[in-house]
């Protein structure tokens, strides 16, 4: 159950804590803090999605689910890091795109089962989405999302 704070009662973890926007703000980029811009409609730039550990129990909550249908109705820029990307699976906004992931069996069998077509590189950008498979890929998936931003 989530209190008015957005955090999951009882875990004292934010459930908003690994999603990120960021858009030009005419000196750069600028990342805005979560709790500021769940909804879709919002989203001006891209909306990242951050792994990690806790990434895919945001799945469960309601709240990511519906920010993910709205994201993927609106044809809004979007942005996955590390196991982030079976989020964007699970959602459907993965399906007929190419994507990477950070590899494990589980998330390997979560964008197949979401219809992705799994490439085995850092950085994979298909359309509006920018997918990266971890730490490791930080800079060029920052630099994708700036060259996604700048298009």
């Amino acid at each position: 159950m989530l209190s008015d704070r957005g955090k999951q009662q009882g875990k004292g973890s934010d459930v908003r804590q690994h999603y990120l926007q960021i858009h030009p703000d005419g000196r750069g980029l600028r990342a805005v803090d979560s709790r500021s811009c769940v909804q879709a409609e919002t989203v001006v730039g891209i909306m990242g999605f951050v792994g990690g550990p806790g990434a895919l129990e945001l799945y469960q909550h309601q709240e990511t689910k519906d920010l993910l249908d709205n994201l993927k109705t609106s044809q809004k820029k979007i942005a996955a890091i590390c196991i982030a990307p079976v989020m964007l699976a699970r959602s459907g906004i993965l399906n007929g795109k190419k994507s990477t992931v950070y590899r494990t069996d589980e998330s390997i069998e979560e964008l197949q089962k979401g219809g992705a077509e799994i490439l085995d590189q850092p950085v994979v950008t298909d359309g509006s989405i920018v997918t990266a498979n971890g730490p490791q890929a930080a800079t060029a998936f920052g630099q994708a999302i700036i060259k996604l931003l700048n298009d």
